[in-house]
């Protein structure tokens, strides 16, 4: 019974439009708390054909800034730059040169060049282009942290190959859809999120993993447009 309505469940959502975050939303502010004592804040700003994604992240022995910023066009984000700052200081950047199909990145001092194909995203443009719109997720993918890439293929709706969990939040437990990028890049972006479609879409939860840390971070306060939600 309950397998029944999980893929009752699974047929609805992968069945709807999509386009709650999309349709009229310009700021959003999520709060997280996770494991390890960690916490961050994500910020998203859309100003006109401009959007910018600001994350401030901390953990044990670790204070990081994250900044992406470039244009958005109907459902599509287009990254143009990302910073990645620590302590105050920048460790590592990323320039999307559109115009002459490359991107700069790499530590400071230590630049690198790669061409740019395919959907190149930076690690902050990449969840919110899921949330966007997900079934544009597909193809070959270059996601940027400003110190690597990765690069993948998605054979099919990204959407489809995703999968239900719960979500504990402040407004009660909720059926969140879950990207698992290990899986989808074949274990080369160690990134996952969740997306809840009650709350337009938004990605109320993060796991992120190396060979330091596994952090889990879920979402204790949202706000959009000004608006607690919780």
């Amino acid at each position: 019974m309950m397998k029944l309505l999980k893929n009752i469940l699974i047929i609805l959502l992968l069945n709807q439009p999509f386009l709650l975050f999309a349709e009229a939303i310009h700021e959003v502010t999520i709060e997280y708390a996770g494991s390890l004592g960690s916490q961050a804040t994500m910020h998203f700003v859309r100003q006109g054909q401009r959007y910018a994604i600001t994350v401030y992240f901390k953990a044990p022995f670790t204070q990081v800034n994250y900044l992406s910023q470039g244009s958005i066009n109907s459902n599509f984000l287009k990254s143009q730059q990302f910073t990645d700052t620590h302590y105050g200081k920048i460790a590592s950047s990323a320039v999307f040169d559109h115009a002459r199909q490359k991107i700069i990145y790499g530590k400071n001092g230590h630049k690198k060049q790669v061409r740019l194909q395919g959907n190149s995203y930076d690690i902050l443009s990449f969840p919110w282009q899921i949330a966007l719109s997900p079934h544009s997720i597909l193809g070959l993918i270059q996601l940027i942290t400003g110190r690597g890439v990765y690069t993948f293929y998605v054979p099919k709706d990204i959407v489809s190959i995703s999968h239900l969990e719960y979500l504990k939040t402040p407004k009660g437990v909720v059926t969140m859809q879950v990207y698992d990028l290990r899986k989808i890049s074949h274990g080369k972006a160690p990134m996952v999120f969740g997306y809840v479609s009650q709350f337009k879409y938004l990605p109320l939860f993060i796991r992120f993993h190396n060979h330091i840390y596994d952090i889990k971070l879920q979402a204790t306060h949202l706000k959009i447009d000004g608006q607690g939600i919780f």
